[in-house]
């Protein structure tokens, strides 16, 4: 799997004085970007098990055999148990109101799983396994990176680079250099997930064989502002 990391666009702001050392109060301010592009390897899948009527116990035991059955089917592709969540079962009453009075028409009955795929191999056995199985509503799919903790890391320390590469290129041109890091905010412009349509995750799930994820970004950046003094 390829991974690119890519150095931006940096501006650069000069304000100072006419004595020895640059102003402290402005100084030299850069932006430094550093961007990491790599396909996708977690995919989180939301489901929806939704039956309705009247008997609220048989309903129930019919979303308890879908849940279970989803289930055992993520854990044989291969899917930890902890990646697995299946949340409580809610059962909510639907009412019919004629003439400004309600009547109990039935219940609605619902469960939502949820599945951190790693192996987007299995991208198209799990979601027509799921369907199969009884799952009515696939509900979002996103696509993510397991470790982008260590990737945005990984884009920080590239802007952190690339920042100070410019500042050292900008004083150095003025025929300066750089003192002490008086400012540096750090912010994160990659956007945590791409989450999939569920129209598209449909098509996706119909044609597996063609399911390609794609490139994800993440990107970090960091505003530095530097004192400049004359060597």
């Amino acid at each position: 799997m390829r991974t690119s990391i890519v150095w931006l666009c940096c501006v650069a702001a000069l304000a100072f004085g006419g004595s020895a050392r640059a102003d402290a109060a402005n100084g030299l301010s850069v932006t430094g970007r550093g961007e990491i592009s790599r396909e996708p390897d977690l995919a989180r899948f939301t489901f929806d098990v939704v039956r309705q009527g009247t008997d609220a116990s048989a309903l129930k035991q019919e979303v308890d055999k879908v849940t279970g059955a989803v289930v055992a089917l993520a854990e044989k592709l291969g899917v930890a148990r902890d990646a697995i969540t299946a949340a409580i079962i809610q059962v909510r009453p639907e009412y019919r109101y004629v003439d400004g009075r309600s009547t109990l028409e039935g219940v609605n009955v619902s469960r939502t799983i949820h599945v951190d795929l790693k192996d987007l191999r299995r991208y198209g056995d799990l979601t027509d396994g799921a369907i199969a199985a009884g799952v009515n509503q696939l509900q979002n799919v996103e696509l993510d990176f397991a470790d982008r903790a260590a990737l945005e890391r990984q884009a920080l320390d590239a802007a952190i680079d690339q920042a100070k590469s410019e500042a050292e290129h900008v004083a150095s041109r003025l025929g300066m250099k750089l003192g002490r890091v008086l400012d540096a905010q750090v912010q994160d412009t990659g956007g945590p997930v791409m989450p999939m349509p569920l129209g598209l995750a449909r098509q996706k799930a119909a044609a597996a064989d063609d399911f390609r994820p794609g490139t994800l970004r993440v990107e970090r950046q960091i505003q530095v502002r530097y004192e400049l003094v004359v060597p």
